[in-house]
């Protein structure tokens, strides 16, 4: 019996014996690039990139080649990155939706940026302002993650009215 007897595309076949090929093997290009918000990186060996995916660089929506491919593709359809289990689209992977919901964007630059809104309130701002440094703190270990605006503005607001709590405290005091 050879291995042409066995059909790979048969669920019902019986397995190819031990010493037959695997009909599937990995592919393991020595350099990646990688296309973020149409700028290009690279090169970069399959080790790095793995770094990236763990880091929140590379995230499965950007979109990657290697020498041998015809086009740009998603990482997220690239198995050897994200793995056959990972290989599937997600909400968070559509184009734009960061800016209607906070899809890819650090959880504290959020809390920050809710915390700046009501540091109008003068007792959040102390809080929004030390939550905005936390932010900016995160965004720049996580550089895929987005959020900065909300992390910019609680600082702003948080230092703004902390200053101006800090006046109205003092100004009340000296006149006690």
């Amino acid at each position: 019996m050879t291995n042409d007897d066995y059909d790979d595309g048969n669920p019902y076949a019986p397995p190819p014996p031990d010493d037959a090929e695997p009909t599937w093997k990995p592919w393991n290009p020595p350099v990646w690039h990688v296309r973020k918000n149409d700028r290009q990186f690279g090169p970069f060996t399959a080790e790095d990139l793995q770094n990236h995916i763990r880091s929140g660089y590379l995230l499965r929506g950007d979109y990657v080649w290697a020498p041998g491919m015809s086009a740009w593709v998603q990482a997220w359809t690239v198995p050897e990155l994200f793995g056959p289990a990972q290989a599937t689209g997600g909400i968070a992977d559509v184009q734009g939706l960061e800016w209607v919901i906070p899809v890819k964007t650090s959880i504290w630059a959020i809390a920050a940026g809710y915390l700046g809104l009501f540091s109008v309130l003068f007792l959040p701002a102390p809080f929004a302002l030390i939550l905005g440094i936390v932010a900016i703190s995160d965004l720049r270990r996580h550089p895929g993650l987005h959020g900065w605006g909300r992390a910019v503005f609680a600082v702003a607001m948080g230092a703004v009215f902390t200053i101006l709590t800090a006046f109205i405290i003092t100004m009340i005091a000296m006149g006690a």
